[in-house]
Formats: structure tokens, C-alpha cells, sequence
């Protein structure tokens, strides 16, 4: 009997044994990922619009506006540009109703009607509008704001 132990303990010892070379070779590979990504590889970074772009490097960054609103005002020329962008953020089953369906009762084996939900879909869309200010052909400021959408089929 104390053979078994020992043979069994000896087993045990010898199998972390070799389990700890894995956490080392782990690590190391967890190092090696962790680098940093060469420059000549990496994704160029997205142009972006800032305060003081004229209204032609605006239109080249992101294309013409939907609509524009000209703002009266004496001695300023005075725009505002009006971008839309819509996304599907997320689809989801909702219970929208419930129906009777038919089911034996185990104990007295009589018919019952018991309620059951009704799923539809609903689709989450988010329409994010960007309005920039431009006056005097130059971008002065600008305003970002999200609306939810919901639609059911």
C-alpha cells in the first residue's frame, strides 16, 4: 500500500515538473506579443478635423454635407454644415405577446392551455449628427449628438 502512495506521489512531483517549463514558454510568448507593432506595419492614423481647417480641407477630410444652414449676421459669413451617419448598434429578441398553446397535464392527463411568449426582433439603429460652424470659410466649433432608434419586424 505505501508502494502505491509513493509511486503516486512520485507521479504527481514528476507531472508539475513538467508543467512548469509551459508557464515559462507562456510568458515568454505573452512578452513577445506584448511588443510593439513596427511603424511600417501600423494602420496610418484617421484624419480628423480640428478648429481652424478651411472649408475645402473639411469637405476633403469628410465629403460634402447633407445640408447647410446659412446664419444671418451683418459682416460674417456664417454656415452651418449638417452631417447624418446611421449604424445598426444591436439586434435583440424582445416578447412582444403571448399566446395559449396546448399542453397534457402529467398528473391528470387533461389538456391545459398555459401562456407562451411571443419574440420579435428589435433593431437598435444610432444616428449620430455632427454640425460644424463655419464662418468666413474656416471651421470655428463644432457639436456632436446621438439619437436611438428602434424598430421591431
Amino acid at each position: 500500500m505505501n508502494t502505491y502512495r509513493l509511486l503516486l506521489g512520485t507521479a504527481v512531483a514528476l507531472g508539475f515538473c513538467g508543467l512548469s517549463h509551459l508557464g515559462a514558454a507562456s510568458d515568454s510568448v505573452a512578452q513577445a506579443s506584448a511588443s510593439p507593432v513596427p511603424a511600417s506595419t501600423a494602420k496610418p492614423a484617421r484624419p480628423s478635423i480640428s478648429v481652424g481647417m478651411s472649408a475645402e480641407q473639411v469637405q476633403g477630410i469628410i465629403g460634402k454635407p447633407e445640408r447647410i444652414k446659412p446664419l444671418k449676421k451683418e459682416g460674417v459669413s456664417a454656415e452651418i454644415w449638417f452631417y447624418s451617419f446611421e449604424k445598426l448598434a444591436g439586434t435583440k429578441d424582445v416578447a412582444s405577446s403571448t399566446r395559449d398553446i396546448p399542453v397534457a397535464d402529467p398528473i391528470t392527463g387533461t389538456i391545459k392551455m398555459i401562456p407562451e411568449a411571443v419574440y420579435t426582433q428589435q433593431r437598435v439603429y444610432v444616428t449620430e449628427t455632427t454640425e460644424l460652424l463655419m464662418v468666413n470659410g474656416a471651421l470655428a466649433s463644432s457639436k456632436r449628438y446621438r439619437r436611438i432608434k428602434n424598430s421591431f419586424d
